[in-house]
């Protein structure tokens, strides 16, 4: 999608730039702005789930003196939800990749358009979901730990990226996925040792 407008006075609330709705007034794409950010929505599996949608955001956008000219490409380009804006001179590229790291953002319980940030906030949320398997791998049998953490994370990160279409998992996701695991196995095994599951326990 590409548009161009003339830049006016910012708007106090959410201002709709370009919507497309379906036949229960839905919003199926929305380009809006907000005071000095674009804000991206496509429909995605995340309301099917139940969960908050995915909202990326533009800080900043080139062109927000009113009367200035400004050009905007917006939509789904390599997995990734991406805004492109011009004016003058002036160029700015913000894309959000459709990781499994999103999770994240669609169990808050208010909406939450995402910048740049989702690179730490990814990494904490996989750290945090794979730590307890990283611990109780760790406080059953070190020697097996890591195998089954390697299943994990090579499940979760590749697998599943590959079997639903989503972004492959980012660096800093590796990461936050890896120090969670680390951590959480070196917590099951200190467990162990100072306190070791009697025999015939489960």
């Amino acid at each position: 999608m590409v548009v161009r407008l003339v830049s006016g006075p910012q708007p106090r609330r959410i201002a709709p730039i370009f919507a497309v709705t379906d036949d229960r007034e839905e919003d199926q794409l929305f380009l809006g702005q907000d005071r000095i950010a674009l804000l991206l929505h496509l429909r995605s599996g995340f309301e099917a789930w139940g969960l908050r949608e995915l909202i990326a955001r533009q800080p900043l956008f080139p062109g927000l003196t009113p009367g200035d000219t400004v050009t905007i490409e917006a939509g789904m380009a390599d997995r990734a939800l991406t805004i492109r804006s011009r004016s003058g001179i002036r160029e700015l590229t913000t894309q959000l990749p459709l990781t499994v790291g999103l999770g994240w953002s669609g169990l808050m319980p208010f909406r939450y358009p995402v910048f740049n940030e989702w690179a730490l906030f990814n990494a904490l949320w996989l750290a945090g979901l794979i730590g307890p398997t990283g611990y109780w791998a760790g406080r059953w049998s070190p020697g097996r730990a890591v195998m089954v953490l390697i299943a994990v994370l090579v499940g979760g990160l590749v697998a599943i990226p590959s079997l639903t279409a989503a972004a492959a998992t980012t660096r800093p996701e590796w990461i936050g996925a890896a120090v969670g695991a680390l951590t959480g196995w070196a917590s099951g095994t200190w467990s162990r040792r100072h306190h070791p599951v009697e025999p015939g326990a489960p």
